[in-house]
């Protein structure tokens, strides 16, 4: 049997080295997060339920509404041009439907990207921080319950422990 001359074992158009990688290339076999968002430097980027109680509550602490013209976001869209944000909201914010919800009206609820100073951001994670250790203070002080139900001082310190409580809490530091 004779080959044909014309069929070569290799494309002679795809010569090594000649194909160039595309700067924004993601292979298919990378995990892609459907929240993730780009770092805005000095800022803390949060996603929020829109809901108007959440919103109000998230202004309150320092939080504003990133607009369109400060991140790009992940394009989940299956028709779509997938270098184009993948903001969905109107408006100049940015936001996506969450996709678990619905709300009064029928219509999918929201979740609107939020950015906070990382100063104000730090100084809720001090407080979040106090609260936790009161409480693991507690805990590790084997003084749970204590005066429940009227329970007297008395009784508290007649419980018996087997010796020293374990420490379940070890304190973490604050990167400052």
């Amino acid at each position: 049997m004779s080959k044909n001359p014309l069929v070569t074992e290799t494309n002679p158009a795809n010569t090594p080295g000649s194909f160039e990688v595309p700067k924004d290339f993601i292979p298919m076999s990378a995990a892609t997060l459907r929240l993730d968002t780009p770092v805005i430097p000095g800022y803390h980027l949060h996603w929020f339920r829109g809901d108007a109680g959440r919103i109000n509550r998230a202004q309150r602490a320092g939080y504003q509404f990133v607009d369109q013209d400060e991140v790009d976001i992940n394009n989940f869209d299956l028709g779509g041009d997938a270098k184009t944000s993948g903001n969905t909201d109107l408006g100049s914010r940015i936001s996506i439907t969450s996709g678990d919800e619905v709300d009064r009206a029928g219509q999918p609820t929201r979740m609107y990207l939020m950015k906070c100073s990382n100063h104000l951001y730090e100084l809720g994670q001090k407080d979040l921080i106090g609260q936790n250790e009161s409480l693991a203070d507690v805990l590790r002080s084997g003084r749970v319950g204590l005066n429940a139900n009227g329970e007297a001082i008395q009784d508290v310190n007649a419980r018996y422990t087997k010796g020293k409580p374990s420490d379940l809490f070890t304190r973490k530091s604050w990167r400052a």
